[in-house]
């Protein structure tokens, strides 16, 4: 009796324990360039696995899915587009996605998720208030097939902050300006998020030129944008991405089933300010906005 009973024990302290170095991972990586390098190192920082990497610029994309049956890892991180293209058809394995874009023109399976390449929205407001506290109504553009699922969370989200947030959609990049112009005497700013419907250097020109000429200001998602002329952007940070997915990985190799589990946004921004569109805009920046993000 004394037997069976301390052998429940061991069972149930073993089924306990958290994801070891036994278990491996494998991580796919698009190409070497650095936040794909960044993403990586947060993901090790809270993932207690043993990790492999293949990079697919190093191989024949016939030879990747043959290393990937070879090695038969216990779960499979995506860094990149190009790399979710490649093993999105491996339906054995859990696989978790970050740094792509897209992700929702791909047909995902059930043993995928990840974490989407865009802040959360609410992360996103709460340091748009604190720049410009008198804000009361956001505009934003986008295309329905790139970006539908964000917008539920993101109308919510401006309600949290006594916000309206007035949207208008487009399906091509030439009713983007016709668009912009009909904001006119309607928003006190512009949102522009990562859609490539809406994100072309034609349509970038004609925000800025209806920004500065209507002292609206543009609230981007690269840092890029900021030094063309938005007044500020709120980027990802790839560290912290790749520590988010490490954090979904621990749960999954504990026990948790991944088709459970659906992707979610980033959970930090990194602040880029443009002082000299502050100054023409009359915007004051204040002193303890890199703080909000923490």
């Amino acid at each position: 009796m004394f037997r069976i009973f301390f052998g429940v024990l061991i069972i149930n302290f073993i089924l306990s324990l958290p994801a070891s170095a036994e278990e491996s991972i494998l991580a796919v990586q698009s190409v070497k360039i650095k936040p794909y390098e960044q993403a990586l190192d947060g993901f090790r920082s809270a993932c207690n696995s043993n990790i492999e990497r293949i990079i697919l610029t190093d191989l024949n994309n016939s030879d990747i899915l043959l290393r990937i049956n070879k090695i038969n890892p216990d779960l499979i991180l995506v860094i990149g587009s190009d790399a979710l293209s490649v093993v999105k058809s491996i339906e054995n394995i859990p696989i978790i996605f970050i740094l792509v874009l897209d992700y929702q023109h791909f047909i995902l399976n059930d043993n995928i998720s990840g974490i989407n390449m865009i802040v959360d929205p609410k992360c996103q407001f709460s340091i748009i208030k604190k720049v410009l506290p008198s804000l009361k109504n956001i505009g934003l553009i986008y295309d329905p097939a790139n970006l539908k699922y964000f917008i539920n969370s993101a109308v919510y989200a401006a309600k949290m902050f006594n916000v309206s947030l007035f949207t208008f959609e487009v399906r091509s990049p030439k009713n983007v300006s016709a668009m912009i112009q009909n904001m006119r005497n309607k928003i006190d700013a512009f949102w522009l998020l990562p859609d490539v419907t809406v994100v072309t250097p034609e349509t970038v020109e004609s925000f800025i030129l209806f920004s500065l000429e209507n002292k609206i200001p543009i609230i981007a998602f690269s840092r890029k944008y900021t030094e063309l002329g938005a007044l500020m952007s709120i980027n990802i940070d790839p560290y912290d991405i790749g520590k988010q997915a490490g954090e979904m990985a621990e749960a999954i190799l504990s026990g948790k089933y991944i088709k459970d589990i659906a992707p979610v946004n980033a959970r930090k921004g990194d602040i880029f300010i443009n002082d000299k569109i502050a100054e023409k805009l009359g915007v004051k920046i204040p002193n303890n906005i890199f703080q909000v993000v923490k």
